[in-house]
C-alpha cells in the first residue's frame, strides 16, 4: 500500500458545526448540517429579518464545499433586535419655562405657585422619548462571522470523518490486493484441474486406457479459452491501481469518481464468477463482492 505523505485526504460529505456570538442583548447562533447529495445544494434557513444574508451566506460556504447537501439555521435571540426606549427632561426648556412663569406672576403681583406634574406634561417637548438599537449593519457583520466560524467547524468535522473514510477504504483495499493474488492463482491452476477432471470422465466411458492425446488436448484448450479470465484479471487490478491512485490525489473531490470505478471493478468480479466456476474462485468472488459492497457504502459519503 503506498503512503499518502504530501497527499490531501479525503473529505466526507457529512458533519456538523455550530458557533455562537455573545451580544449585549442576547445571542446569534449559526448550525451547519450536511449530508449525502449527488451535487452541491445550500438550504439556509434564516428568520425573515435576514433573508437579505441568505445569498451571502451561499456564497460563502459554496468556496468550500463541492458536494453535500448543508442546511443552515440561524437563530437570533429577541433581544438582539429590539429598540432601547428611554424618557428625559429637557431641563434647559424647564427652566426656561419655570423662569418665565415666575416672571408672569410678579409682573401680575401674584404669588408664584409651582407648576403641577399636568402643567409640565402640556409643554411640548419637555419630555423627550429616544429610541436606540444596533444596526441592522452591526447585526449582520456579527451573523456572518457566526456563519463562518460555524462553517470552520463543519469543514472541520468533514475533513475528520474523510480520514476515518481514508482508512477504512485502504483497509478493504489491502483485501482487494490480497484477493486479486488469489484469482491469479486460481486461474492459474485451473486449466491442469478442468484436465484431469476431463480425464476421469473418459475413463468412465471409454474402457480402453489408449485415449487419443490430442483430442484431450484440443478439449482442454478449448475450455481454457472460454475460462480464461487473463483479461478481467488485469482490468481489475488496473481498477484497483486508479482507486488507489485516487485516494492519495491532490484533490479531495473523488467521491464520484471513486464510485464509478467500484462499479467498473464489480463488473469485472462478476464476469470472473462467470467464466471460472472452480470452488476456489467463487469463494473469492463472494469475498471480493463482500468487500466491494463495504467500500460502496463508504464511497457514498465521499465529497
Amino acid at each position: 500500500m503506498r503512503g499518502s505523505e504530501g497527499s490531501k485526504l479525503l473529505t466526507s460529505m457529512t458533519g456538523y458545526g455550530r458557533a455562537q456570538t455573545k451580544l449585549p442583548r442576547g445571542t446569534v447562533v449559526v448550525e451547519m448540517k450536511s449530508v449525502n447529495h449527488r451535487y452541491v445544494e445550500v438550504v439556509p434557513r434564516f428568520p425573515r429579518e435576514f433573508f437579505a444574508l441568505e445569498d451571502e451566506a451561499r456564497k460563502l460556504i459554496l468556496d468550500r464545499v463541492s458536494r453535500g447537501r448543508i442546511e443552515v439555521y440561524l437563530f437570533v435571540s429577541d433581544g438582539v433586535l429590539v429598540r432601547d426606549r428611554s424618557v428625559y427632561v429637557d431641563e434647559p426648556l424647564l427652566e426656561s419655562a419655570i423662569s418665565l412663569l415666575k416672571r408672569v406672576s410678579t409682573d401680575a403681583h401674584v404669588d408664584f405657585e409651582p407648576p403641577s406634574t399636568g402643567d409640565l406634561l402640556s409643554i411640548p417637548g419637555l419630555f423627550v422619548v429616544s429610541d436606540s438599537a444596533p444596526s441592522i449593519e452591526e447585526v449582520t457583520e456579527v451573523v456572518m462571522d457566526t456563519a463562518r466560524k460555524s462553517l470552520d467547524q463543519l469543514c472541520f468535522m468533514r475533513e475528520a470523518e474523510g480520514r476515518s473514510l481514508l482508512q477504512h477504504l485502504q483497509e478493504r483495499l489491502a483485501d482487494l490486493h490480497q484477493l486479486s493474488e488469489t484469482m491469479c492463482d486460481v486461474a492459474y491452476h485451473s486449466v491442469s484441474r478442468y484436465r484431469e477432471k476431463l480425464m476421469k470422465k473418459l475413463k468412465q466411458v471409454v474402457k480402453d486406457n489408449d485415449l487419443d492425446a490430442n483430442r484431450i488436448a484440443f478439449e482442454v484448450a478449448m475450455v481454457a479459452e472460454r475460462t480464461s479470465i487473463e483479461e478481467e484479471l488485469h482490468r481489475f487490478a488496473s481498477h484497483v491501481a486508479q482507486f488507489e491512485d485516487l485516494l492519495l490525489s491532490s484533490t479531495n473531490v473523488v467521491g464520484r469518481r471513486l464510485d464509478f470505478l467500484l462499479q467498473e471493478i464489480n463488473r469485472e468480479v462478476n464476469t470472473m464468477g462467470a467464466k471460472c466456476d472452480d470452488l476456489p474462485m467463487v469463494e473469492a468472488v463472494l469475498s471480493a463482492k463482500h468487500i466491494l459492497e463495504q467500500m460502496r457504502e463508504q464511497v457514498q459519503n465521499v465529497e
